[in-house]
Protein backbone atom coordinates (compact mmCIF):
# COMPACT_ATOMS: atom_id res chain seq x y z
CA UNK A 1 0.00 0.00 0.00
CA UNK A 2 2.92 2.37 0.73
CA UNK A 3 4.46 1.71 -2.63
CA UNK A 4 1.17 2.50 -4.43
CA UNK A 5 1.26 5.73 -2.61
CA UNK A 6 4.06 6.91 -3.76
CA UNK A 7 2.94 5.69 -7.27
CA UNK A 8 0.15 7.96 -6.49
CA UNK A 9 2.21 10.77 -5.48
CA UNK A 10 5.02 10.71 -8.45
CA UNK A 11 1.89 10.82 -11.22
CA UNK A 12 3.31 7.64 -13.26
CA UNK A 13 1.43 5.79 -15.38
CA UNK A 14 -0.49 2.59 -14.93
CA UNK A 15 0.23 -0.79 -16.92
CA UNK A 16 -2.55 -0.13 -19.06
CA UNK A 17 -1.31 3.85 -19.76
CA UNK A 18 -3.95 5.36 -17.94
CA UNK A 19 -2.63 8.55 -15.35
CA UNK A 20 -2.41 8.04 -11.93
CA UNK A 21 -3.07 10.42 -8.99
CA UNK A 22 -0.67 12.69 -8.42
CA UNK A 23 0.04 16.26 -7.67
CA UNK A 24 -0.14 18.90 -10.53
CA UNK A 25 0.79 16.11 -12.82
CA UNK A 26 1.93 17.42 -16.39
CA UNK A 27 0.19 15.78 -19.20
CA UNK A 28 0.84 15.95 -22.77
CA UNK A 29 -2.43 15.71 -24.47
CA UNK A 30 -2.70 14.63 -28.48
CA UNK A 31 -5.26 14.40 -30.94
CA UNK A 32 -5.50 10.65 -29.97
CA UNK A 33 -7.88 10.09 -27.15
CA UNK A 34 -6.19 9.58 -24.00
CA UNK A 35 -7.95 8.47 -19.86
CA UNK A 36 -8.70 10.02 -17.29
CA UNK A 37 -9.94 7.57 -14.17
CA UNK A 38 -10.08 7.93 -10.58
CA UNK A 39 -8.14 5.90 -8.48
CA UNK A 40 -9.13 1.92 -8.63
CA UNK A 41 -11.83 2.15 -10.92
CA UNK A 42 -13.72 1.01 -11.85
CA UNK A 43 -13.46 0.11 -7.97
CA UNK A 44 -14.09 2.34 -5.37
CA UNK A 45 -11.95 4.81 -5.02
CA UNK A 46 -9.82 5.28 -1.81
CA UNK A 47 -10.17 8.15 0.88
CA UNK A 48 -8.61 10.74 1.54
CA UNK A 49 -7.09 11.72 -1.81
CA UNK A 50 -5.91 15.23 -3.43
CA UNK A 51 -5.07 14.62 -7.17
CA UNK A 52 -4.58 17.09 -10.05
CA UNK A 53 -3.33 17.33 -13.88
CA UNK A 54 -2.39 20.31 -15.37
CA UNK A 55 -3.32 19.00 -19.17
CA UNK A 56 -1.53 20.90 -21.81
CA UNK A 57 -1.37 20.71 -25.89
CA UNK A 58 1.55 21.79 -27.77
CA UNK A 59 -0.37 23.11 -30.48
CA UNK A 60 -1.23 26.50 -29.22
CA UNK A 61 -4.14 27.04 -31.77
CA UNK A 62 -5.77 24.12 -29.95
CA UNK A 63 -8.05 23.49 -27.56
CA UNK A 64 -9.41 20.43 -25.19
CA UNK A 65 -12.66 18.40 -25.43
CA UNK A 66 -12.91 15.95 -22.31
CA UNK A 67 -16.25 13.24 -22.74
CA UNK A 68 -17.24 11.16 -19.54
CA UNK A 69 -17.30 7.36 -19.90
CA UNK A 70 -18.97 7.17 -16.13
CA UNK A 71 -18.96 9.55 -13.26
CA UNK A 72 -20.40 8.38 -10.03
CA UNK A 73 -18.79 10.24 -7.29
CA UNK A 74 -20.10 10.68 -3.28
CA UNK A 75 -23.03 13.50 -3.46
CA UNK A 76 -22.42 16.26 -0.69
CA UNK A 77 -24.45 19.91 -0.70
CA UNK A 78 -22.72 22.25 -2.93
CA UNK A 79 -20.05 19.49 -3.67
CA UNK A 80 -18.02 20.13 -0.71
CA UNK A 81 -16.82 16.76 0.07
CA UNK A 82 -15.49 14.75 -3.34
CA UNK A 83 -15.57 16.98 -6.25
CA UNK A 84 -13.91 17.15 -9.33
CA UNK A 85 -13.45 20.12 -11.12
CA UNK A 86 -11.86 21.12 -14.66
CA UNK A 87 -10.40 25.25 -15.02
CA UNK A 88 -9.90 26.45 -18.69
CA UNK A 89 -6.40 27.16 -18.15
CA UNK A 90 -3.51 25.56 -16.03
CA UNK A 91 -4.26 28.41 -13.00
CA UNK A 92 -6.04 27.40 -9.68
CA UNK A 93 -8.17 30.76 -10.84
CA UNK A 94 -8.52 29.89 -14.29
CA UNK A 95 -12.12 29.73 -15.22
CA UNK A 96 -14.22 26.90 -13.99
CA UNK A 97 -15.67 25.14 -17.05
CA UNK A 98 -17.05 21.93 -14.93
CA UNK A 99 -17.13 21.05 -10.81
CA UNK A 100 -19.29 18.16 -9.94
CA UNK A 101 -20.15 15.52 -7.83
CA UNK A 102 -23.22 12.95 -7.89
CA UNK A 103 -24.20 11.06 -10.69
CA UNK A 104 -23.14 12.54 -14.83
CA UNK A 105 -24.58 10.39 -17.60
CA UNK A 106 -22.41 8.80 -19.89
CA UNK A 107 -21.60 10.94 -23.12
CA UNK A 108 -21.34 14.60 -21.36
CA UNK A 109 -18.74 16.60 -23.27
CA UNK A 110 -16.87 19.74 -22.05
CA UNK A 111 -14.21 22.20 -23.85
CA UNK A 112 -11.91 24.76 -23.29
CA UNK A 113 -11.26 27.95 -24.69
CA UNK A 114 -7.32 27.68 -24.98
CA UNK A 115 -5.35 25.15 -25.22
CA UNK A 116 -4.33 24.23 -20.85
CA UNK A 117 -7.12 23.20 -18.51
CA UNK A 118 -6.12 22.11 -14.61
CA UNK A 119 -7.88 19.53 -13.10
CA UNK A 120 -8.50 18.47 -9.30
CA UNK A 121 -10.13 15.22 -8.39
CA UNK A 122 -10.50 15.34 -3.83
CA UNK A 123 -12.35 13.00 -1.67
CA UNK A 124 -11.98 13.49 2.25
CA UNK A 125 -11.18 10.81 5.06
CA UNK A 126 -14.84 9.78 5.27
CA UNK A 127 -17.88 9.41 2.94
CA UNK A 128 -20.20 6.50 1.47
CA UNK A 129 -18.28 4.37 -1.43
CA UNK A 130 -18.30 5.16 -5.08
CA UNK A 131 -16.89 3.77 -8.50
CA UNK A 132 -15.39 6.95 -9.45
CA UNK A 133 -14.78 8.58 -13.27
CA UNK A 134 -13.66 7.55 -16.19
CA UNK A 135 -13.29 10.41 -18.66
CA UNK A 136 -11.75 11.03 -21.85
CA UNK A 137 -9.76 13.78 -23.31
CA UNK A 138 -8.29 15.13 -26.67
CA UNK A 139 -7.02 18.56 -28.49
CA UNK A 140 -8.55 19.87 -31.71
CA UNK A 141 -7.57 22.57 -33.98
CA UNK A 142 -10.18 25.56 -33.68
CA UNK A 143 -11.74 26.96 -36.22
CA UNK A 144 -9.25 30.26 -37.83
CA UNK A 145 -11.28 32.48 -39.85
CA UNK A 146 -9.17 34.76 -42.01
CA UNK A 147 -10.23 38.04 -43.02
CA UNK A 148 -8.63 39.04 -46.24
CA UNK A 149 -9.53 42.36 -48.03
CA UNK A 150 -11.96 42.31 -51.24
CA UNK A 151 -9.98 41.39 -54.47
CA UNK A 152 -11.86 43.89 -57.38
CA UNK A 153 -10.92 42.07 -61.14
CA UNK A 154 -11.94 43.95 -64.55
CA UNK A 155 -15.51 42.26 -64.75
CA UNK A 156 -16.18 43.51 -61.50
CA UNK A 157 -15.11 47.27 -62.90
CA UNK A 158 -17.32 46.57 -66.17
CA UNK A 159 -20.39 45.60 -63.67
CA UNK A 160 -19.97 48.50 -62.04
CA UNK A 161 -20.01 50.82 -64.97
CA UNK A 162 -22.74 49.19 -66.33
CA UNK A 163 -24.82 49.94 -63.12
CA UNK A 164 -23.79 53.11 -62.71
CA UNK A 165 -24.77 54.41 -66.49
CA UNK A 166 -27.87 52.22 -65.96
CA UNK A 167 -29.07 54.39 -62.89
CA UNK A 168 -27.31 57.33 -64.82
CA UNK A 169 -29.95 56.80 -67.40
CA UNK A 170 -32.88 55.75 -64.95
CA UNK A 171 -32.33 59.08 -62.78
CA UNK A 172 -32.48 61.51 -66.14
CA UNK A 173 -35.65 59.40 -67.80
CA UNK A 174 -37.25 59.80 -64.17
CA UNK A 175 -36.66 63.51 -64.35
CA UNK A 176 -37.52 64.36 -67.83
CA UNK A 177 -40.78 62.53 -67.84
CA UNK A 178 -41.55 64.75 -64.32
CA UNK A 179 -40.47 67.79 -65.99
CA UNK A 180 -42.95 66.51 -69.06
CA UNK A 181 -46.09 65.83 -66.54
CA UNK A 182 -45.37 68.89 -65.38
CA UNK A 183 -45.06 71.20 -68.48
CA UNK A 184 -48.61 69.50 -69.63
CA UNK A 185 -49.91 70.49 -66.52
CA UNK A 186 -49.20 73.81 -66.76
CA UNK A 187 -50.52 73.82 -70.15
CA UNK A 188 -53.72 72.49 -69.11
CA UNK A 189 -54.57 74.85 -66.39
CA UNK A 190 -53.19 77.56 -69.13
CA UNK A 191 -55.79 76.96 -71.20
CA UNK A 192 -58.29 76.85 -68.37
CA UNK A 193 -57.55 79.87 -67.45
CA UNK A 194 -58.07 81.90 -70.81
CA UNK A 195 -60.78 83.97 -71.78
CA UNK A 196 -63.51 82.17 -73.88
Amino acid sequence: MKFTFILFILGVHNSSGELECGNFVPVSVTGNKQNLTSVYYPFDYPRPLSCSWILTSRNPNSRLNFQIISFNLTRSPFCSADYFKIKDGPSIISPTIFNWCGQKPPGTRFRTIGNKALIFFSTLDTGKPASGFYMQFWAENKEVIIERDPVFTTVHYILAGVFAVFVGFFVVSLAYLTLLSRLNLHKKNKVSHSPS
